[in-house]
């Protein structure tokens, strides 16, 4: 009867394919977890995100989303003031998306010849995850025409804002409602060439008109794809995890062989 001992060797390769196995698995949780900042609170308002811009490593992360570089700006035509302070954001996980940010503010509302336009601007950097879409969608308490609620969003591709200024491209996406059946929701989602980089501009603009134009608030979700390097690592991982069940069963069919 014959019986046969994998050689050490064998035993320390296996031990080194786990390892390397593992290793690969935990880059890619990595990656995917977005860990390059602290993690983002899941409810506040933005003054508390604006204050994020003066750490040490700016912003902060919402589902592997980099986050950054938050202002908020009375624009020219503005009767109404509303403070960073009194605009609240929650974030949430929508399947098959990432990133969503929930605004709201009660200071959404303006009425006879009153206006309220601020300007909202961010920076979304989520290395190594690539971005490929936005959406936008208005919590409509619909305005009295002739008051109306415009929300359009600027996306800057591959760069953030400098100065209200893209320099690269640009796309956008543009949530209205005049108080009417018309209008509504003009462009609410746009799909773009994959970005690792996107700058935010959105503009609230709600005008009364000598009526009255108020909103619940809006929603921006940032839609993305794993970055290839992540998909090549599984791809790695799973290759090494197959050839290492492989070889133990050759060691097994050729020890079980020998003791026949």
């Amino acid at each position: 009867m014959w019986s046969v001992k994998a050689a050490p060797g064998n035993f320390q390769g296996a031990r080194l394919v786990r390892c390397v196995f593992l290793v690969l698995m935990t880059c890619v949780g990595m990656c995917a977890a977005g860990i390059t900042n602290v993690q983002c609170p899941t409810s506040g308002t933005l003054a508390d995100l604006i204050a994020l811009n003066s750490d040490p490593t700016p912003g902060c992360t919402i589902d592997g989303l980099n986050y950054s570089a938050f202002s908020w700006t009375q624009s020219p035509g503005s009767t109404t003031s509303l403070a960073a302070s009194q605009v609240s954001f929650t974030t949430s996980i929508t399947p098959g998306m990432l990133g969503t940010l929930d605004w709201t503010s009660s200071g959404f509302s303006v009425s006879g010849s009153n206006t309220l336009i601020y300007t909202l601007s961010y920076e979304i950097d989520p290395p190594p995850i690539i971005i490929r879409a936005f959406d936008q969608e208005m919590f409509t308490d619909p305005p009295v025409a002739p008051g109306f609620a415009d929300i359009p969003t600027t996306i800057c591709l591959g760069a953030a804002f400098a100065g209200g200024v893209c320099s690269t491209s640009t796309v956008s996406v543009d949530t209205f409602d005049n108080g009417t059946s018309m209008g509504n929701q003009l462009t609410d989602s746009v799909t773009f060439l994959p970005q690792s980089t996107i700058g935010i501009s959105t503009v609230i603009d709600l005008e009364a008109n000598g009526a009255s134009s108020s909103i619940s608030g809006f929603e921006n979700t940032t839609e993305i794809i794993p970055e290839p390097a992540s998909y090549f690592l599984v791809a790695v991982g799973l290759t090494a995890l197959v050839w290492l069940r492989s070889k133990r069963a050759r060691l097994l069919s050729i020890s079980a062989h020998k003791s026949d």
